[in-house]
């Protein structure tokens, strides 16, 4: 397990208590794998790190964090392993073998991927898809299901964060406002720095096509580089024929992560989210 490593004057309890108790999930969860470190060192039972390693992993499974639950199921894989469970072991290497999937990382350890034998990641990526349409099925809270679909184009794409917008038909000019997210807070939607962002959205809906961009194939004139964003992929969606809004992802720690297969995939979730109990009573009052 990793080692917890802090600078002169900086209180690593009082900053993980803050943590522990932050508005972001992903935050929560990471504070949460940080804690089972303590634990660990401390040499407190098995079960207290589990126990902390486990509520790190559901936290941020429903953030869609790729690169964070990579590192959770890591450590998950490796508490397993070293307490002879390896079917539960074998279970967590191939959670974050898929999670770095596609991704300029290197992030298992030998020791996890001795674990994964003759693992297929397209099979079990298709294994993930069929395993998704019957949770949708299950949620009631409509909500909750666009939350749901947008955290699972995180992690099957390596977005960071997501957003599903509406046109605003009170609006000019495809205005549009956003209904759900995870890991992108009104706040952070409304800043400055993400006007660019915005635009993006706007310009998804006007156009109707879908979008790949990175830092890369960008020019820092525009506020793309400036507002730290690396990668962004978007999608209009269609209801009818007619653009209704636009679901949009991004990173900002990767460039180029998204490619235009990753369209494909954004356009599958958007056909669910369009047929939402949530969406289609926000059209007819419009």
């Amino acid at each position: 397990m990793a080692e917890v490593r802090t600078k002169p004057g900086f209180s690593f309890d009082k900053e993980l208590e803050l943590s522990l108790n932050a508005d972001s999930i992903l935050v929560q969860g990471v504070a949460y794998r940080y804690r089972a470190f303590v634990h660990e060192k401390m040499n407190r039972p098995k079960n207290t790190v589990l126990d902390d390693l486990t509520t790190s992993f559901e936290l941020i499974g429903k953030s869609g964090h790729q690169i964070e639950l990579a590192k959770t199921a890591i450590e998950l894989c490796l508490h397993y392993r070293d307490s002879n469970n390896l079917e539960k072991a074998k279970e967590y290497a191939k959670i974050a073998a898929i999670q770095v999937k596609g991704l300029k990382v290197k992030l298992i350890p030998k020791a996890v991927s001795q674990l994964l034998g003759n693992y297929q990641e397209k099979d079990n990526l298709l294994e993930q898809i069929m395993t998704l349409g019957s949770e949708i099925v299950s949620i009631r809270d409509s909500s909750e299901l666009l939350r749901h679909l947008i955290s699972t184009v995180n992690r099957f794409t390596g977005a960071e964060r997501g957003a599903i917008f509406l046109i605003d038909q009170k609006k000019p000019s495809n205005e549009c406002s956003v209904i759900s997210s995870i890991n992108l807070p009104l706040k952070q939607i409304m800043a400055r720095d993400f006007q660019s962002s915005l635009a993006l959205v706007k310009s998804t809906a006007s156009s109707g096509e879908g979008v790949v961009r990175s830092e890369d194939n960008r020019k820092k004139k525009d506020g793309f580089t400036e507002n730290n964003i690396k990668s962004i992929i978007s999608i209009p969606l269609i209801l009818k024929g007619n653009v209704i809004g636009v679901l949009y992802h991004d990173n900002r720690i990767y460039r180029s992560i998204f490619n235009k297969k990753d369209l494909e995939v954004l356009r599958y979730f958007g056909s669910l989210a369009v047929l939402s109990p949530w969406i289609t009573p926000r059209l007819t009052r419009k």
